[in-house]
């Protein structure tokens, strides 16, 4: 073996003798703490256990005296039966409308056991008060407003929906019905041109004067060349109705592919519209447009004193 191995050998042979010293010594030390902390079962006994320590003789009798005078201390305890009688008063504060009519039989006690019988049942009270109040702060869900629906139709064989999220009064006071906000017809036929004819809102101009301004006659047609502004819309629309002309079959119609136009909003306590805006398109640009003037030119009015939510649709039929 090289001089290296030896002294790993060594090493080696060192460390495994102090770990069995180490060992041994643990178990010595075990043992001794067992014998230390060993407590003998002497039995039961029914009486005091006399133990002697030295000579046979025994010069710890003079301990039975000391044993004595306990036992002559404890006639003496009961003798204040006052302090007996606290403790049975104290455990029973709780229910204290028991206990109270029974306090007062000590006379000189029973200002000190009034008191704690008093502050007992206004802690009581004060501590179920706030469990009380807040039982009550959750029924502050029932606010939640209940929807409030109102569905009405027009001529044109569409509906309307109104939805408003209160308890309160709200609603819609007036307004002009929808279907004289939608596009023009692209095309007219003359017969329905001949029929037109009535008053209008101008004694200078006939009803056909004003459908002229907006259309072009085309064979025996006759053609939209421009949409019209809003007041003149309406009295178009209002001709072409009285004329005979179908509105339930509409050129913005046709196809069937319109879907229900929905308008969310908010109306102030002033029942003024805010927040207006369209969550689902009819998907044609146009119609969407018309909905909207049409809906926002309605009065609406609120009785409470704060903003409701509300929801409006319009269906084509």
């Amino acid at each position: 073996m090289t001089e290296y191995q030896l002294k790993r050998q060594r090493r080696r042979t060192l460390w495994s003798f102090l770990a069995a010293f180490l060992l041994h010594l643990l178990i010595f030390g075990g043992v001794l703490l067992y014998d230390l902390l060993f407590v003998e079962d002497l039995g039961d006994y029914s009486g005091p256990v006399l133990v002697k320590l030295g000579e046979p003789e025994g010069e710890d009798i003079p301990v039975m005296p000391d044993d004595s005078p306990v036992v002559e201390e404890v006639p003496e305890e009961p003798a204040p039966p006052v302090e007996e009688s606290q403790p049975e008063a104290v455990i029973p504060d709780t229910p204290v409308t028991e206990e109270a009519p029974v306090q007062p039989r000590p006379a000189e006690d029973s200002p000190e056991a009034v008191l704690p019988a008093e502050s007992v049942p206004e802690q009581t009270e004060q501590s179920s008060t706030p469990v009380q109040d807040s039982v009550p702060a959750e029924p502050a869900k029932p606010a939640e407003p209940e929807v409030q629906t109102v569905i009405s139709g027009d001529p044109a064989g569409n509906s309307t929906e109104y939805q408003f999220f209160s308890n309160g009064r709200v609603g819609r006071s007036f307004g002009t019905e929808l279907y004289l906000y939608m596009p023009l017809p692209e095309f007219v036929s003359a017969g329905v041109f001949d029929r037109m004819t009535g008053p209008t809102y101008s004694p200078a101009l006939s009803r056909q004067d004003i459908f002229l301004r907006y259309y072009r006659s085309l064979n025996l047609e006759y053609e939209l060349i421009s949409d019209p502004p809003v007041d003149d819309l309406r009295a178009v629309w209002d001709y072409l109705i009285d004329a005979g002309y179908d509105y339930k079959n509409a050129d913005y119609k046709e196809g069937g592919y319109l879907r229900p136009v929905i308008i969310s909003f908010t109306l102030t306590p002033e029942a003024e519209l805010i927040e207006v805006k369209i969550t689902q398109s009819s998907l044609n640009e146009k119609v969407d447009t018309a909905v909207l003037e049409g809906f926002q030119d309605a009065q609406f009015y609120n009785s409470t004193d704060r903003e409701i939510k509300g929801r409006f649709t319009y269906r084509f039929e």
